[in-house]
């Protein structure tokens, strides 16, 4: 029985299924839009599998590329980046346009570089706590929650933690 933080409710059924199975669901539900990439949040708790089950579908799906929520909400705010990610990438991606985006944080403490999606990306997943977030649904075509045993998150935020990749604070 998987053990889960206080209000979350228990999903499932739960079934094994292999990457490239995975691969063919995600693009069942996400359509295959016309002129633009589709766009799958992959939204669940901190340090439940979200980058990694991102990365993985990315590597799996030529052309495919991912934006990270916490790229967008750098130096703003944990809760407060829907509007930039709206107005910043998939606005412009659903108009039929590459994306160069700098979030207003980048600018002022002179981070380098911009979230890129090219038009002819295949897929754009968004990756992050909040990327299903009901402000973003109407430019979202899928969305997949990652959940994980509470104990294993808490296990894989001390070891982030412990190697400096985040402080107690994040």
């Amino acid at each position: 029985m998987i053990k889960l933080g206080e209000g979350e409710p228990a999903l499932g059924p739960w079934r094994v299924t292999s990457l490239a199975g995975f691969v063919e669901f995600v693009r069942e539900q996400v359509g295959a839009p016309v002129e633009r990439a589709p766009v799958l949040a992959i939204d669940g708790r901190s340090a439940s599998g979200k980058s990694s089950l991102a990365r993985r579908l990315q590597e799996a799906i030529p052309g495919a590329t991912t934006v990270h929520t916490d790229d967008v909400a750098w130096w703003n705010s944990c809760f407060d980046w829907a509007e930039l990610l709206a107005e910043g990438v998939l606005a412009p991606l659903r108009r039929g346009r590459s994306v160069a985006y700098r979030p207003p944080a980048w600018d002022e403490r002179d981070r380098p570089g911009a979230i890129e999606v090219p038009v002819t990306a295949s897929l754009l997943i968004v990756e992050g706590v909040g990327a299903g977030r009901r402000e973003l649904a109407d430019l979202i075509d899928g969305i997949v929650w990652v959940q994980a045993d509470l104990d294993v998150t808490h296990r894989r935020d001390a070891a982030r933690i412990t190697s400096g990749e985040t402080d107690e604070a994040a």
